[in-house]
């Protein structure tokens, strides 16, 4: 998985990386109309196109008949059986086209999420740095900080939780490194700071296929036994929308189906 990650992250960099000086809203906006338009592309290339129209008209045919014989029970009853049918045949058609659709999108969400689902640090902002430990520790972990970062506080370890928390802060914009000592053991964690939309990764965790599918920016860390994972508590990121505050998948979401709608007869894709 990591090797896909590798490449997924590289592309999404590249793409996403010239939209950085935008507004939220109006990167959001691009990325969706560019996911409409594959989306599209894929449809058009693993369905039956032909067979998909056929069906529509049967079923826009159906609706039209039991609207004409409503007063007509035995033909407004055949007219459902018809159009529950064909419904079914829409459905089969509909199947292959989807899952070809699902599978590119369920690797691209957590790339859109690192972009899209938090908020940055502002400078001088602090921010906490929690890494979760697996087993007790009969020694104390330290985190050396990159220059242009400062500590706010030491270590503090809550040992229900097994957990040890930083407060830190940066002096300046940019991407730092952070590094985590436990015994002869170090973890590194990334850390960006501006208010750009960029690439940020909330959370390093330990090797898995979910975990790497759902946390692709960064490498898992080495399983020593000791540390589980180190975390940056980044603010969730809530777009604004005529003054509501929505969560950016909604905002996304709701875009690539708005553009698939406009997009589907110009590109003559039947959905």
């Amino acid at each position: 998985m990591r090797n896909v990650n590798a490449i997924v992250d590289r592309a999404f960099d590249g793409l996403l990386s010239p939209l950085r000086p935008l507004p939220v809203n109006a990167t959001l906006s691009i990325v969706a109309a560019v996911t409409a338009v594959a989306l599209l592309f894929v449809v058009r290339a693993t369905s039956n196109q032909p067979a998909l129209a056929a069906v529509k008209r049967q079923m826009h045919a159906d609706l039209l008949e039991i609207r004409l014989f409503n007063d007509d029970l035995v033909a407004m009853f055949r007219a459902e059986r018809d159009f529950l049918g064909h419904n079914v045949t829409y459905l089969r058609l509909s199947f292959v086209p989807a899952l070809w659709t699902l599978i590119p999108l369920i690797i691209a969400m957590p790339q859109l999420d690192a972009y899209f689902g938090y908020r940055g640090m502002a400078v001088a902002q602090p921010i906490l740095v929690t890494a979760q430990i697996v087993a007790p520790l009969d020694r104390q972990a330290g985190l050396d900080l990159p220059p242009g970062v400062h500590s706010d506080t030491p270590a503090v370890w809550f040992p229900a939780l097994q957990q040890f928390v930083w407060r830190v802060a940066a002096d300046a914009p940019g991407d730092y490194v952070l590094r985590l000592r436990v015994g002869a053991n170090s973890y590194d964690k990334t850390l960006h700071v501006s208010d750009l939309v960029a690439r940020r990764s909330p959370v390093r965790t330990t090797a898995g296929f979910l975990s790497e599918l759902f946390h692709p920016s960064e490498l898992p860390m080495p399983s020593s036994g000791l540390v589980e994972s180190i975390s940056v508590a980044y603010p969730e990121r809530h777009v604004d929308v005529l003054g509501w505050h929505i969560s950016w998948f909604l905002l996304y979401f709701a875009e690539v189906i708005l553009f698939a709608v406009m997009l589907k007869r110009p590109l003559g894709v039947t959905l």
